[in-house]
């Protein structure tokens, strides 16, 4: 049973009567989460906040408040799970008066500090962000929707979804585990300055772009080079028959004969026969 006076609840006049506000005489009131639609977020501060029930399911909304007693000693927060439902008329109705009573497969509950806590058989799965408070240390694994929580609560969302939550939050960590230690590699490397850092991609780059360079050049040398084999390998015959109809006619052979019986070739062409320099002679060739 709940004290009396922590919470008070409006229901919406008119025929529809869809939508609840809820406050407290005690002050604002924070939001922790909720399976339903509300006005604010969750973690948010408020004097107070509206809902919008389901009128197919039973929902829940955990919420916490400053209970200020008759002294600083005796003030405390305190946290609630609310279940908010219809009457037999179709009339919105949140039940002020007990906690949400869970069921014994769907075990939870909201923590004064601001987060929800479900149990899924033995593992228990958390709102609490233990990165924005490290000097808290809270078992479990982590979920940062405290809705979805809500919603695991009254049926609305699987253990599946749950468990897919928080997985995707530790891949994420491992992720941001590896980033940090490549940034502390970088740091024992002497690179500081984020900037550096472009400055040396920056290079990388142009040594790529260099190297890229350099292989297209030896690219197209290569086709030259296979180009210029695939002549020889067709011509080649031709150039032999040449040379070698070149080599035995008389002419070349005389003057062959000339050139070799001197010491220097300038003194065996001054001896040749200028005959034999007649471009008609060469004609037989």
């Amino acid at each position: 049973m709940l004290r009396q006076g922590l919470f008070n609840a409006k229901v919406s006049k008119g025929p529809a009567k869809r939508t609840i506000s809820l406050g407290s005489p005690q002050g604002n009131i924070t939001l922790i989460g909720s399976s339903l639609p509300v006005s604010c977020r969750p973690g948010d501060e408020v004097s107070s906040l509206t809902i919008r029930p389901d009128p197919e399911a039973v929902g829940v909304i955990a919420v916490s408040v400053y209970d200020r007693g008759r002294t600083k000693e005796a003030s405390e927060r305190i946290a609630c799970l609310f279940a908010v439902g219809h009457t037999t008329d179709g009339e919105s109705r949140i039940n002020l008066e007990n906690a949400f009573e869970c069921d014994g497969e769907r075990l939870g509950e909201a923590h004064w500090e601001g987060f929800v806590e479900v149990w899924v058989g033995v593992e228990s799965y958390h709102s609490f962000n233990t990165d924005k408070f490290p000097q808290y240390k809270r078992s479990g694994r982590y979920v940062p929707d405290p809705n979805l929580l809500c919603r695991y609560l009254v049926g609305t969302a699987s253990a599946d979804e749950v468990k897919a939550a928080a997985l995707k939050v530790e891949e994420d960590q491992t992720e941001l585990e590896e980033l940090r230690a490549k940034v502390s590699r970088l740091t024992e490397l002497g690179i500081h300055d984020l900037t550096k850092l472009s400055g040396l991609n920056r290079q990388l780059e142009e040594e790529r772009n260099r190297s890229e360079a350099i292989l297209e050049t030896a690219k197209f040398w290569r086709g030259v080079a296979f180009a210029l084999w695939a002549v020889l390998r067709k011509f080649g015959p031709l150039f032999q028959g040449f040379a070698r109809k070149l080599c035995d006619s008389p002419r070349f052979k005389r003057a062959y004969a000339n050139f070799s019986s001197w010491t220097y070739p300038t003194e065996a062409f001054d001896r040749m026969d200028k005959e034999d320099f007649r471009l008609g002679d060469w004609g037989e060739i």
